[in-house]
């Protein structure tokens, strides 16, 4: 019993700093002019890779939530998987047209896009990445339960309060 909750301890506190790392690493590259046009590009390439890892992390959700969709489920839930979902789709919109754009790459030659599809996935690129900065903070809100209760435990030490038992459930009565 401690070696499982000591298991699902450390997996928590793995998705945590992976979490942090995220989010931190997406602020950075949200604005070119801060992190520089080259760190902004190959960065937004490392992003895509740690959004995979990030899914990974937590495909046992995705899949549970998945097969539970279209059956009736808590609302926050299915608000939760429709917004990741978008999110989902949202950053790989911007890593794609990312690509598409990017200076450091020289794709746009390469793909031999004309200035037009070139500055229409351009325009993608911001209206994407205008889109994800609204649905990771709407993410991090119908996470923020798990979120400060993590911190607590992760940066802070202090345990998760657990439920008080009801009478019938109380050993040794």
């Amino acid at each position: 019993m401690t070696t499982q909750v000591n298991q699902r301890q450390n997996k928590t506190q793995v998705n945590w700093l992976w979490d942090a790392i995220l989010i931190g690493a997406f602020a950075i590259l949200m604005e070119p002019d801060f992190s520089g046009l080259t760190l902004h590009e190959w960065g937004g390439l490392v992003m895509g890779a740690a959004l995979v890892i990030h899914v990974i992390l937590h495909w046992k959700w995705v899949v549970n939530v998945t097969r539970r969709i279209f059956q009736p489920v808590n609302a926050q839930v299915r608000i939760k998987y429709w917004v990741d979902a978008a999110l989902a789709i949202s950053f790989l919109t911007i890593l794609l047209t990312g690509i598409a754009i990017s200076t450091t790459l020289n794709t746009a030659t390469a793909l031999g896009l004309s200035a037009g599809l070139l500055e229409a996935a351009r325009q993608v690129h911001f209206l994407s990445t205008d889109l994800t900065l609204v649905l990771v903070a709407m993410h991090m809100a119908l996470s923020w339960k798990w979120i400060v209760n993590t911190t607590r435990r992760t940066l802070l030490g202090q345990p998760t309060p657990q439920p008080v038992a009801a009478p019938s459930e109380r050993v040794g009565r």
